[in-house]
């Protein structure tokens, strides 16, 4: 295969700037047995060792089909050690096809004892093909892909990867309080919160202001499609200003959502105790669930009203709730020695066991919502695949 002198000159640019993260791996994945296709994933490039450093061996990380019923698949990541224990830091949909998910092994290196993350990436469609990017000193808590970017954020570092060729692109700093999607940056300051374009030369928009009874800015999330944003509102006196601002992305101004809920106190004479909620944007980017101590209600974002609302025991967990799509609900929790997966249906109150486990799950709506990725967090080695 012949090079031109600016492909050259662009593959040696890429070797150089994909050296910080140690290395990515092309590798094969066999869902089935059956005959390969044509891939249409580049192929692979191995950067030319630095002297003195030693790199590490290209991974193969096949999944092997275990077992499959009904409308569950379970698969082995039969590439990673089975000696060690893969912790889950993160997974995403990319789109309907992909999944990135992200393992920490532990294990020591030449800086001293800090965690090595894999992000692998998964094509569900291709069924055969995946790539392996090391991220030495991560702890990634989210992935997204933005204009052929995939953006990996760690508690005080952004990692920019070519989501073509897999090689570093870019690293910034992750201001702490901040919310980042791309190059647009929401984040909390004294005032309230400013929306920031770090690519561009332009003001900053002053998107929420606190003022004498409440501030802004205490949770802060983009919605799936990145068209979106929320800002969480903690009234200072009373229940009556807690809410959640949405916003697009340009800036302007869409909507306020009052969501004042009921305070339990101990205390009887503390009448304005401090109302917790955490709100979650649905996997269609349609809705937002709040949940509180004792309900899960979702609202539209559209017109602000509430859509369906929830009570009863097997909700009283925040830490519970995993994902939403529309008015489906994954939850999360104990089950004598093991954890039950359960889907709940918020217009009818009704729930379904999904899966049974021996460690709790992070779980993933598809984009489409008609099947769900399920991931053990101290045996991230093993994906469960749900349709629904």
């Amino acid at each position: 295969m012949k090079l031109s002198i600016s492909s050259l000159s662009a593959c040696l640019l890429a070797v150089a700037l994909l050296l910080p993260l140690g290395g990515c791996g092309h590798t094969g994945l066999r869902f089935w047995e059956k005959d390969s296709l044509e891939s249409s994933i580049p192929e692979e490039f191995s950067p030319a060792a630095v002297e003195g450093q030693a790199l590490e061996e290209v991974a193969v990380f096949p999944i092997t089909l275990q077992q499959k019923e009904e409308k569950v698949s379970f698969f082995d990541i039969s590439g990673l050690p089975q000696e060690i224990t893969w912790r889950l830091q993160t997974m995403n949909w990319l789109d309907q096809d992909r999944l990135a998910l992200v393992v920490a092994d532990g294990r020591q290196s030449i800086a001293g004892n800090v965690i090595m993350s894999k992000a692998l990436l998964f094509d569900w469609k291709e069924q055969e093909e995946s790539f392996v990017i090391t991220l030495p000193d991560a702890t990634v808590h989210r992935v997204e892909e933005v204009v052929n970017t995939l953006y990996f954020y760690d508690a005080t570092t952004i990692y920019a990867v070519n989501s073509g060729d897999f090689s570093l692109r870019d690293t910034a700093p992750n201001a702490s309080g901040s919310a980042p999607l791309g190059n647009l940056l929401l984040r909390r300051d004294d005032s309230g919160v400013v929306l920031e374009n770090t690519a561009e030369d332009v003001d900053n928009i002053r998107v929420a202001r606190n003022d004498d009874s409440g501030i802004y800015g205490n949770q802060m999330l983009w919605a799936p499609d990145g068209q979106r944003f929320l800002i969480a509102r903690q009234n200072l006196t009373d229940q009556s200003g807690n809410g959640v601002l949405i916003g697009s992305r340009e800036g302007e101004f869409l909507l306020e959502i009052d969501i004042a809920g009921t305070v339990r106190s101990d205390d009887e004479d503390d009448m304005f105790s401090r109302y917790e909620f955490t709100p979650f944007w649905s996997a269609d980017s349609r809705s937002i669930l709040v949940a509180d101590s004792s309900s899960l209600r979702s609202y539209s974002v559209a017109s602000g009203e509430m859509l369906h609302r929830v009570r009863g025991p097997l909700y009283n967990s925040v830490s519970s709730v995993r994902d939403v799509f529309g008015d489906q609900v994954i939850l999360c929790k104990p089950a004598g020695k093991s954890w039950l997966t359960v889907l709940l249906n918020l217009s009818t109150g009704e729930s379904v066991d999904l899966l049974e486990t021996p460690q709790s799950v992070a779980a993933r709506f598809s984009p489409d919502g008609n099947s769900i990725v399920a991931v053990e967090s101290e045996n991230a080695s093993r994906i469960y695949r749900i349709e629904l």
